[in-house]
């Protein structure tokens, strides 16, 4: 059975931590973020598997270990300034459309309308990087709605928030991220 309780505030799932180690582990990023739990816990560091990639490198936390919150479509995140993942995106779209493919882009607030190619849609406000983490899977799926053939995304700083919602976007791409 499936019981829908609605929308989250967060949109991520919970923060992850191991205390069962001399150094208190984040195994999963979520709502509760590094800097938020610094203050309560100083020592407190994040799972190697959070920071880097690697055949020898095994997540510890469910919702880790896969593909995890993949969209039905090829999914790649851009990552960098600004102005060049949007230039970048623009790039790839144009040329993934020329190829007949439907293209689905997940741009923020500040940069929907720079992108004249694709099918746009908004996940958040970068200055606010909750909304971003709210709306991540939502977006997800109406790109599944829409049949997209490959989604576009933009990446965000790898702080606060952002590492878990870089975390959930890497899951959702396969790892497939490309730094411009």
């Amino acid at each position: 059975m499936i019981i829908d309780g609605g929308a989250t505030g967060v949109g991520l799932e919970s923060t992850v931590l191991d205390l069962t180690s001399d150094r208190p582990t984040i195994l999963r990023p979520g709502g509760v973020t590094l800097e938020d739990l610094r203050p309560i816990i100083p020592d407190v560091a994040l799972d190697l598997s959070i920071i880097k990639d690697g055949e020898n490198i095994i997540p510890k936390s469910p919702g880790q270990k896969y593909r995890h919150y993949a969209p039905k479509a090829d999914m790649i995140v851009y990552c960098g300034k600004v102005e060049d993942i949007v230039g970048a995106i623009s790039k790839k779209a144009k040329e993934l459309q020329e190829e007949g493919k439907t293209v689905g882009i997940m741009a923020t607030d500040e940069t929907k309308d720079k992108y004249q190619e694709g099918m746009v849609i908004s996940v958040g406000n970068r200055r606010d990087k909750r909304t971003i983490a709210h709306n991540l899977f939502n977006i997800l799926r109406k790109f599944d709605e829409k049949k997209v053939n490959v989604i576009l995304a933009e990446g965000v700083e790898f702080q606060g928030i952002g590492i878990a919602i870089m975390n959930r976007m890497k899951k959702a791409s396969g790892g497939n991220i490309i730094d411009v």
